[in-house]
């Protein structure tokens, strides 16, 4: 049988590190205080142990040992045998369950929130492909003419297991944030100019001229018409733009008009 291998590798940018992490849904290596060096499969086992020592009062022997706990034995393997199952079955951070899982019949499973999963990681995928051997062919092969791992080997009853990786390269991913605040401000007013015909500038502007200019606007007005009237109300003789006119500089004088010749 032959196993291929083919790795993949996910890296995030330190950039989505102030997203806040119910958001993003992930963490970095150095940023929990669950473990001093966050991984996702260490969380859950951590997650694990915890829950099978507070049900059994010990640890499995298959799990790392934990500092003052006691190792489980055969008189816990009933306990084990009645958690087993609901130790296996992380339970997930959403609210309401849905029903569709079936979390009842593993008895609701474990709760792990602090656990995430990792930003930078590293996943493996297998390709296997089983081929049968013919021994009493093998065997017959003279051994000068075998590769060096199988001189003087006896196919006889034997299995052969050969693990490579599929290529000699591995596909890296990022993760970066596509759009900040500041990103989507200039989109919408992008659009908003393109579509309609104004930018988020003139929104600015016709908020500034409709409030805080109509404002000052109004008070400059008022108080100039407070001056005029106190300017006004004082005790001063009435000033006329222009002298009186008297009769007799229209008509001219009486005697004057009765003196003139028929």
């Amino acid at each position: 049988m032959t196993a291929l291998v083919t790795a993949s590798f996910t890296e995030a940018s330190r950039d989505i590190q102030h997203v806040p992490v119910k958001l993003r849904r992930c963490l970095f290596y150095d940023e929990s205080s669950y473990l001093p060096f966050y991984t996702y499969s260490d969380c859950l086992l951590k997650c694990r142990m915890l829950f099978l020592l507070a049900k059994c009062k010990c640890t499995p022997f298959n799990m790392p040992k934990m500092v003052n706990k006691r190792t489980c034995d055969m008189r816990d393997v009933p306990c084990l045998k009645m958690y087993h199952v609901q130790s296996l079955t992380v339970r997930p951070d959403v609210d309401p369950i849905p029903p569709e899982l079936e979390l009842d019949m593993v008895g609701g499973g474990i709760p792990c929130p602090m656990c995430y999963p990792s930003c930078s990681k590293t996943a493996y995928n297998y390709d296997f492909t089983s081929n049968k051997m013919y021994p009493e062919y093998l065997n017959t092969v003279k051994t000068n003419d075998r590769v060096q791992w199988l001189q003087g080997a006896n196919f006889t009853g034997t299995s052969i297991v050969h693990v490579k990786y599929a290529r000699e390269v591995a596909d890296c991913y990022g993760q970066n944030i596509i759009m900040k605040w500041f990103d989507l401000i200039s989109n919408i007013g992008s659009t908003c100019g393109f579509v309609t015909g104004f930018s988020f500038v003139s929104v600015l502007e016709f908020i500034y001229f409709y409030t805080v200019k109509l404002f000052r606007e109004i008070n400059s007005r008022r108080q100039q018409e407070k001056r005029i009237d106190s300017e006004t109300s004082g005790n001063f003789d009435h000033i006329s733009r222009y002298r009186p006119i008297y009769w007799n500089e229209l008509g001219g004088s009486t005697q004057w008009r009765q003196g003139t010749p028929n």
